[in-house]
This record gives structure tokens, sequence and C-alpha cells, in this order.
């Protein structure tokens, strides 16, 4: 299963239209926030998504209520969260104990537009930058394990 993650697309419709013209091949998209009305507008080729609300949503937010969400996707608990109330920008340590607590296989978080991958008692911390801003994203493919790509449009 071919999973793209984004987050903060602050306004760049055009920026989610590309990743999902080249994705066209994937399952869903999930958006982490600072961005949401932008996924619902943009053309995404028939893919579904999910998104959690970003600090930047507030405005936007009334079907969007969850600034947290687990989710299974073939067999994988995710967690995503856009990491302003986790304080992303500071630690990781908030979003690695709710993480715990979600017992989370992978915990996806925004907010910092900064691209990380690391791996913390068991737990993957992905965050794929900012698609608005500096193009980048993650491709997580679950038909061998669960293999992470970085990619930039």
């Amino acid at each position: 299963m071919k999973i793209i993650v984004i987050s903060d697309t602050h306004g760049n419709i055009r920026a989610i239209e590309e990743v999902a013209r080249n994705n066209s091949d994937a399952y869903i998209i999930l958006h982490l926030g600072d961005g949401i009305k932008d996924i619902k507008a943009a053309d995404r080729n028939d893919i579904g998504f999910v998104a959690v609300k970003g600090n930047c949503d507030r405005s936007y937010s009334d079907e969007y209520e969850e600034e947290t969400l687990c989710i299974n996707l073939d067999g994988i608990r995710i967690m995503m969260t856009h990491g302003h109330r986790y304080s992303a920008k500071i630690t990781k340590d908030l979003l690695l104990s709710q993480a715990l607590k979600e017992h989370a296989d992978i915990c996806l978080f925004g907010h910092t537009h900064i691209m990380h991958d690391d791996v913390q008692i068991g737990v993957r911390l992905l965050n794929p930058g900012s698609l608005g801003y500096d193009g980048t994203y993650i491709i997580l493919d679950t038909d061998n394990g669960i293999q992470v790509k970085f990619e930039k449009i």
C-alpha cells in the first residue's frame, strides 16, 4: 500500500495536485495540518485523504475537529498530529509519549517545516517537512515492511 504524507501546505494547492499526479497509484494522502482546506480544494486524482487540524486551521475546521488521530492502515497503527500541541519545535518527547500511549508504530507530525526521521523506543517519528514552502513529502510503502522515502516536487 502506498501512502502519501504531507503537511503545512499553507495554500499551495498546486503542490498537492502535483504530488497526486506523480503518485496516482497511492491509496491515501495523510495531511498533517496547516492547510486542510487545501486538500479539500485540490484535485487529488480520486485519492482519498485523512487530515488533522493544525494551528493555522482554526478558522476552517468545523468538519476537522481532530488535532490528533490514530488510524490503522495495512496493519500499521499510525498516530497523526500537527505537533503544535506537543511542542514539536522544542522536543520530540511529548510526541513519543503520546505515541506510546496510543500503541502507535509510526508517529506522523508537521508544524516544524523540517523533515525528520527517527526511531525511539520502537516508534518511528516522521515529519514530511512543508509541502507548501519546500515541496517536501513522504511516501510510505507497506508492501514489504515499512519503507520510507522522502520526496521533493
